[in-house]
This record gives C-alpha cells, structure tokens and sequence, in this order.
C-alpha cells in the first residue's frame, strides 16, 4: 500500500524551459561572431552537467552552472561574467510557475498520502518557487540538502531514511526516466513516468497528466 508519494519538481510540479541556460550561451557567442557545431555544444554542455553532479566531490547547482558556462567561454577568451549569466538564469528558475493540473491533484491526494518534493536543485530556487506558489506538501528534499544528485543511489537512500518508509510503500513521480523512474525503482520505490509531451519511449508505467496518478495508485494496490 502506497503511503508517501515523491514529486520531481521542475518539468513535472512547476513548468520549465529546457535547454535555457545552453541557449543563452549560444547566443552570446554568436554575437560575438563565434561559430560553433550546436549539437556538439548541446551534447558536452549536458555531458558536464553529468559529470559534474555524478562526481564524488559535491558542488551546488549555481557552482555547476557557474564551471559550465565559464568552461564553454574559455577557449574563446571571451570578456563575460558567468556568475551575471547564472543569476540571470536562476532568476529566470525563481520565477516558475506551477501546471495547471499541480495544485487540484496534490490538495486530492494530501488527505490521503503523505506528499514530499524531491529536486536536484539548490534550496534558494526551490524555497522561491514554492513561497510565490505554496504546496501542500510535508518535506521537501534539496540536492543541496541531501549533498547529492539524482540518480545517484544516496540521493533516495536518504529520504527514505528521512522519512522512515519502507521503499515499497513509496511512489515516485517524474518526468526524468533515469532520475524518476530507473533511480527511485533501483530503491525499490514505485515509479512513474509523468509524460506530458507523450513522447517518451521508455520501457515503464506513464501518464499524461497528474490527474491520472489516483488511478495509478489504485492500479498498483
């Protein structure tokens, strides 16, 4: 029986405009007539991200972002403040907004589950968000908090440390395959895939809108 359920935050309670940060790399070095290969771009700027967060020495989000955008300007010996480039964009993730379908599901499912958030961010952005658009939520876990990144087998171990479950009596809810659904069922958590593009192809349980999770749940108990 399901007792605590976990939300992604970002791309699956509050919207989000992937690949932001990487674009506004681009731009600024095609402004400085800078050609470049943008898949390539694309590929290593997410490759280092993964790196980095994977990596055994634990740095915050905004010192990632803060690396990344510094190392793509390098070779250029380009004159930019990354730091100015990072607030930039981390103004931009305060300022989220939730789905429409957030706030009537978790006011549902909060009379019967204990709901938590589980994000691979910093605690500022995330404490930004939710104050301009509050959850009823119990806990909220941080990559900042629990010093590691999803999927990181630690990053789960530790909540449910936190929360005292037993993984199975836990459902996790994402729009991450790798973060959301492979990570969290390597835990031996339930898992599902929220794919509101319906585009993903991956092989797990998926719905389209959060509106569906009740009959999920109904579905796995």
């Amino acid at each position: 029986m399901i007792k605590q359920i976990i939300f992604d935050a970002f791309g699956t309670l509050f919207s989000v405009e992937k690949g932001a940060s990487a674009n506004a790399v681009l731009v600024f070095l095609k402004n400085h007539r800078i050609s470049i290969d943008e898949t390539a771009f694309h590929r290593e700027w997410k490759s280092f991200y993964a790196q980095a967060t994977s990596s055994s020495v634990f740095q915050t989000e905004r010192a990632i972002f803060t690396n990344r955008i510094q190392y793509f300007l390098d070779p250029y010996h380009l004159s930019a403040s990354s730091e100015k480039m990072v607030d930039e964009a981390l103004h931009i993730a305060c300022n989220r907004s939730t789905y429409p379908d957030v706030l009537p599901l978790l006011h549902l499912l909060s009379h019967h589950y204990s709901l938590s958030i589980a994000s691979n961010t910093d605690n500022m952005v995330l404490q930004a968000v939710m104050e301009r658009h509050p959850l009823p939520v119990h806990s909220i876990f941080t990559s900042e908090d629990l010093q590691c990144y999803k999927p990181s087998p630690a990053f789960y171990h530790k909540i449910l440390n936190h929360l005292q479950c037993d993984p199975s009596q836990c459902l996790f809810v994402g729009d991450s395959y790798a973060e959301d659904v492979n990570g969290p069922s390597s835990a031996g958590m339930h898992a599902v895939l929220l794919n509101r593009a319906g585009t993903h192809l991956f092989p797990c349980s998926s719905i389209e809108t959060l509106l569906d999770l009740p009959k999920f749940i109904a579905e796995i108990s």
